[in-house]
Formats: structure tokens, C-alpha cells, sequence
């Protein structure tokens, strides 16, 4: 039987959603919760928990790594020139 877990740091915040067993903290959660993969969800009590709407905004932003892209498409591959992307969440 497949077992979906979300890994959260020490601050409740979501590190990945997997079906692997990794090292770290981490809730087992339905499947319809796993689909969904929601950033807008903290570990509280050994619960995730939805935040409130717009208490968070998610925005692309470079970084030394993350999804390697070509530098004027983040759509494209390019490893030639690449530049790294990820997502990054701001709350409020």
C-alpha cells in the first residue's frame, strides 16, 4: 500500500511531498491532499493545515540552483548558459 507523506522543516513548513521514505519529519496525508501538493499548507500538531487566503504569495525568482533554464525562458533547458529557478514563498 502507498503511504503519501509531506515533510515539513522545523518550523512547519513544506519540504516535499513524496511517497519515499526520506530522512526528516513528515505527516502521512490522503491522497487528494498529496494531488493538490498546496504550498499554502504548515504542519501544526502533526496536521497540515491550510493558511488563510493571501497570506502568502509564490513567485519564481533565481537561485544557485533549483530547475535549470535558459536565461530568457524558464520553459527551456539550456545548459550551455543555464540559470536556476525556484519557488519561493513569502508570507505576510
Amino acid at each position: 500500500m502507498v503511504e503519501y507523506r509531506l515533510y515539513y522543516d522545523d518550523t512547519g513548513k513544506i519540504v516535499c511531498y513524496t511517497t519515499e521514505d526520506l530522512e526528516g519529519k513528515y505527516v502521512v496525508i490522503d491522497k487528494i491532499t498529496y494531488m493538490s501538493a498546496r504550498h499554502d499548507v504548515r504542519v501544526i500538531d502533526n496536521k497540515a493545515v491550510v493558511l488563510a487566503a493571501g497570506t502568502h504569495i509564490l513567485k519564481l525568482i533565481p537561485k544557485d540552483k533549483g530547475t535549470m533554464c535558459h536565461r530568457e525562458n524558464i520553459l527551456v533547458i539550456d545548459e550551455t548558459d543555464p540559470v536556476y529557478w525556484d519557488l519561493t514563498v513569502y508570507e505576510n
